[in-house]
């Protein structure tokens, strides 16, 4: 596409994507060399349940603005990332394995990517003198208890606490169990609770709540839960993820809401039961399951009427499905199963143009992220955060009498506006937004690689789409000052403009053909 930009005598004058090409300025002579951040390790090793602290190092470069991982499903099994800093991150040990983490590190105007591999291996067991009993504690640590009336041995037993990579953590037994969880956590304020944090119960090798038909979480309260007035709910709880990076964080609804109103307040508690998968919200999988990891609880209105402090956690229980009850079967993955790669940017740098287009400061976003996609190809993400928001981009220098159409590349969670308008635009104007001279409303329903014979939306992917200025008068085609582009409508989902990525690749400008002579 460059190349067509070099080339006068090409029939499509194509906008492309340079807006990610930094200028490096020339080294000053004698100046200080300025050295890349770095990664204390490249390499670690770490045993399941373990945590190992990940140095980030600016070496004589520029200050580190921001440390960042992003994990994929496969990832997410093997390791969590369990702190993030600008000086340092922590890794934790889930299952053994090997991955590469990619770990972005944002120095100066620049983003590093630096690679860590880490190899997670199995903790290894502690095998107990012959009078001792070994019990696992909810953290995960060993402790021993001589039986009544048996006579001390005298074989020493190994003293795990001397070897860091040595724990007593068994692994999953070979038949699951019915769990409950015993807590006396007071709340406060709207709050998550990890299933992690009980006082009694959890077992060392983690809860996947996938296994179970039924989670029920039982909690006292002082009184009964008023409905607000106003609102018309009283509060709600929810199966939730304590990573926000997953997408049912208790913050929003989780992956399973209850509300308090639906609920029957009996003998000072509430019992909220999950039927498993039948209680997830809609779109939620039992693959997705596997890393709820907490509960979420929030009231809806002030202490006037309902207290935090009134609610205590008491008990969150995993009931496995009944003999012969194969509605809740744990999926099991097929050989070379990866979860398809999304394709979000890896990097992004701030810029105010796609190609040779300039935004101009009357847009209602001005600072777009340049990038790669999945393919590594250049595209412009637009960070749209409402409806009705739009980006104006100056086209006063081209002379559209010789141009025939235009055409948009993009890839786009939902419904866009395109308008060409005249350089005499004033937005402070009444009903200005009615004086465009050109519109159009492409990528219905988002952006599609294909579309369904029918109609309706194939799979997300980028689309092209053309609007022909035959339908502009001349009056206005020779007046035309700017292209913008904007939303029309939101995106689906809960939570709509929190992962909207509006993915611009290029805007084309298709000269007439030549008149035959």
């Amino acid at each position: 596409m460059k190349k067509n930009l070099k080339n006068a005598s090409a029939k499509t004058l194509a906008v492309v994507l340079a807006a990610g090409m930094v200028i490096a300025s020339a080294p000053v002579s004698g100046a200080k060399k300025v050295k890349k951040p770095t990664l204390g390790n490249t390499k670690v090793s770490i045993t399941v349940g373990k945590t190992k602290k990940i140095a980030v190092k600016k070496n004589n470069g520029p200050k580190v603005k921001k440390v960042s991982i992003s994990l994929t499903k496969k990832q997410k099994k093997i390791v969590k990332i369990t702190k993030t800093t600008k000086t340092y991150f922590k890794v934790k040990g889930l299952k053994a394995g090997k991955t590469t983490l990619k770990v972005k590190v944002k120095a100066g105007k620049k983003t590093y990517t630096k690679k860590l591999a880490v190899t997670v291996t199995k903790a290894s067991t502690v095998t107990p003198a012959s009078t001792t009993k070994a019990t696992t504690t909810p953290g995960g640590t060993t402790s021993t208890a001589t039986p009544t009336a048996t006579a001390p041995s005298t074989t020493k037993a190994p003293d795990a606490s001397k070897s860091p990579d040595v724990t007593a953590t068994p692994e999953a037994p070979a038949e699951k169990e019915n769990i409950t969880l015993t807590y006396d956590y007071n709340f406060k304020d709207a709050d998550r609770v990890k299933f992690a944090d009980a006082e009694t119960g959890y077992p060392a090798y983690g809860i996947n709540v996938a296994d179970y038909a039924k989670v029920i979480v039982k909690i006292a309260a002082a009184k009964e839960i008023v409905v607000d007035p106003t609102d018309k709910w009283a509060g709600k709880c929810t199966l939730s993820s304590y990573d926000d990076g997953y997408g049912f964080d208790a913050t929003s609804d989780g992956m399973a809401k209850k509300f308090f109103n639906d609920l029957t307040y009996e003998n000072g508690f509430y019992t909220i039961e999950y039927d498993i998968p039948s209680s997830f919200d809609k779109g939620y999988t039992l693959e997705d399951a596997e890393y709820i990891d907490c509960i979420g609880l929030q009231l809806a209105t002030s202490e006037e009427l309902n207290s935090y402090t009134d609610l205590t956690l008491k008990e969150i229980s995993f009931l496995l499905p009944e003999p012969g009850d194969v509605t809740n079967p744990t999926p099991t993955p097929e050989p070379g199963d990866e979860p398809t790669p999304t394709p979000v940017p890896a990097e992004e740098v701030d810029t105010n143009k796609i190609g040779d287009l300039t935004v101009k400061d009357i847009s209602d976003v001005t600072t777009l992220k340049a990038t790669e996609d999945a393919e590594g190809e250049e595209v412009v993400r637009i960070p749209f955060s409402a409806t009705d928001q739009r980006v104006f981009f100056d086209v006063s220098s081209i002379d559209f009498t010789k141009i025939d159409s235009i055409k948009v590349t993009a890839d786009v969670p939902g419904q866009m506006s395109f308008n060409l308008w005249k350089n005499d635009l004033d937005k402070n104007a009444d009903k200005w937004w009615d004086g465009h001279v050109g519109a159009g409303y492409p990528f219905y329903g988002g952006s599609t690689i294909n579309r369904k014979e029918d109609g309706a939306a194939g799979d997300p992917g980028k689309e092209t789409y053309t609007f022909s200025l035959s339908g502009v008068s001349a009056e206005n085609i020779a007046n035309i000052g700017y292209l913008s582009l904007g939303t029309n409508k939101a995106p689906g989902g809960k939570d709509p403009w929190a992962s909207a990525k509006y993915m611009i690749y290029s805007i084309e400008f298709v000269q007439k053909e030549a008149p035959t002579v």
